[in-house]
């Protein structure tokens, strides 16, 4: 069973994770690829793009390489 941050679904973490489904839907990779990519578990990164958890920036860093983005361009990309 996952632990859920007490900022679960906090509208920046839904935000940001919107930002990143997006941008993986429109390169055409799965949540699979990204998280292998990534070297994130499929459920975290699930976790993510939901807003369920809060991200590490080194995470967020990594996620963001996998998807052939600077940390700036992802955060752009959220609008944050």
């Amino acid at each position: 069973m996952p632990t859920y941050s007490p900022h679960r679904q906090h509208p920046d973490l839904v935000t940001l994770g919107d930002a990143i489904r997006r941008v993986r839907q429109s390169k055409d990779v799965s949540q699979e690829q990204l998280a292998l990519t990534a070297d994130i578990d499929r459920s975290y990164l699930g976790r993510i793009e939901r807003g369920d958890s809060v991200v590490a920036v080194l995470v967020l860093l990594s996620i963001a390489k996998a998807l052939g983005l600077t940390l700036e361009q992802l955060i752009a990309e959220a609008g944050l």
